[in-house]
């Protein structure tokens, strides 16, 4: 598969976007519910499909950190232990380990039909059921949606456009493609005309600069049926203006703090989350502090290596009203890495690494869930739990369950997801080997079961 621009990088005109597109070329790891977080009802019920009635045997179950063997019954695409009056078929599971499917909680696949069946088939086999697309062409989730959301297949929710404000990310990663230019002295040469551009607005991105435009542009966002809304916090300023047509500025500062509170409130009251992107430590506290329910990313992994790193380091004060408020934060660890053009590339990286490192210690001192999502686009999470691993701060239980437990039920918090226990859904991966024990587990999955069903797709 061929990735596209990475869009989870704020760009500027005046530094080549595909030095760092070439980092992530590296191929793929091996109906619409809107699910909202605890303050807000759900709009839906999982759908599930009558199917036929299994008996689950001969497996080692994850149940509260440890494997037990037992026998489970999926009825209706439910788990349950006791024995149903009728039974269709026994399936055996020949020792092998049981866990729950994992999640992607922030990615940008799945926009659209190009390349969708082996993204589909990438996710499927690397054991991930659940994925939460961050910023995306409504148009694109409108072609694909009718596959998702049902057994057998992936669980999508879409965020459709990000809110941001005039020229800010996620603008210049979408807009120069949107007209076709795809090689960066193109964007050069060009600069003055994407700055003009405007044929990803109300598709992929809005401009929401104040309250007016607030209130005259929330009707068509509520009408592309977003499953939950992103918004986008740039060191972020009041008194910031749109950049000019000079391809040497960085696009925006994002939205205006004033106006991210009133965002917040009109999506709780429709029934929507709100992510938000931020990279300082003030973006942080204007999210948290604003009600903002899920941070894509956590400030630092991609600090400008001029800028003073306490800028980014988050307070207990906001650490403490974050994990008092039930907040999930998504790292994106793996990003640090990207440092395109620079000779000390790797210092700075380390640098990065460091202050994801500290403020990741900081949120989780004060009860803060922590989520696994890639922000790769053309990628799977793999390469996300990878990099949470080399931080060093969990043990390989407590990763299994950032992965297989907190992802997916900070997503669908509503569903009974995430557990392997009666009343949940029956949506399962075997493993040849015992993941708490072995470092390559993950990788030997044997079977894979979406409410209740045999998925075979792709694998």
């Amino acid at each position: 598969m061929t990735p596209g621009p990475h869009p989870s990088l704020r760009r500027t005109l005046g530094s080549p976007p595909f030095v760092a597109l070439a980092l992530a070329l590296v191929g793929c790891a091996r109906s619409s519910s809107v699910h909202s977080g605890s303050q807000i009802s759900d709009r839906e019920q999982p759908r599930y499909v009558a199917g036929p009635v299994y008996a689950f045997v001969n497996g080692n179950w994850l149940s509260d950190g440890a494997f037990t063997q037992r026998t489970f019954y999926s009825v209706n695409g439910v788990l349950q232990s006791t024995a149903p009056a009728q039974l269709d078929s026994t399936i055996d599971l020949g020792g092998g380990f049981v866990i729950p499917p994992f999640g992607d909680a922030h990615t940008h696949n799945l926009d659209g039909a190009r390349n969708i069946d082996q993204i589909i088939n990438a996710y499927m086999r690397e054991g991930t059921f659940y994925v939460q697309v961050l910023t995306n062409y409504r148009s694109g989730a409108d072609q694909v949606r009718g596959r998702f959301n049902r057994p057998c297949t992936l669980d999508v929710l879409y965020a459709n456009g990000g809110i941001t404000g005039t020229r800010s990310h996620p603008f210049l990663a979408y807009e120069p493609r949107a007209l076709g230019i795809y090689q960066f002295d193109q964007w050069r040469a060009r600069a003055a005309e994407i700055w003009k551009s405007r044929i990803g607005e109300g598709d992929v991105y809005w401009f929401v600069d104040s309250q007016s435009d607030l209130e005259a542009k929330w009707p068509k966002i509520l009408a592309g049926g977003p499953d939950l809304l992103k918004i986008f916090l740039l060191d972020a300023s009041e008194t910031s203006v749109p950049p000019p047509a000079d391809s040497t500025l960085k696009s925006g500062h994002g939205l205006k703090p004033s106006v991210v509170p009133a965002i917040v409130r009109r999506a709780h009251a429709a029934g929507l989350r709100v992510a938000a992107h931020v990279e300082t430590a003030r973006d942080f506290e204007i999210a948290v502090d604003a009600g903002v329910d899920l941070f894509a990313h956590v400030p630092g992994y991609e600090m400008d290596p001029d800028a003073a790193p306490g800028s980014v380091l988050i307070s207990d004060a906001a650490a403490r009203k974050a994990g008092a408020r039930g907040v999930v934060v998504i790292p994106t660890a793996s990003l640090t890495s990207l440092v395109p053009g620079r000779a000390d590339s790797a210092q700075v990286a380390a640098r990065r690494v460091d202050l994801v490192r500290q403020n990741l210690r900081t949120l989780m001192r004060h009860g803060v869930r922590i989520a696994v999502g890639s922000d790769w686009y053309g990628q799977t999470a793999a390469r996300e739990l990878a990099a949470l691993n080399r931080l060093g701060l969990w043990d390989s239980r407590q990763l299994l369950d950032l992965w297989s437990e907190t992802t997916p039920q900070s997503m669908f918090p509503r569903r009974r997801i995430g557990r392997l226990t009666d009343g949940y859904e029956a949506s399962f991966l075997v493993l040849r080997a015992n993941p708490l024990t072995d470092s390559t587990a993950l990788s030997t999955i044997t079977t894979r079961v979406k409410q209740g069903c045999i998925v075979h797709q792709g694998i």
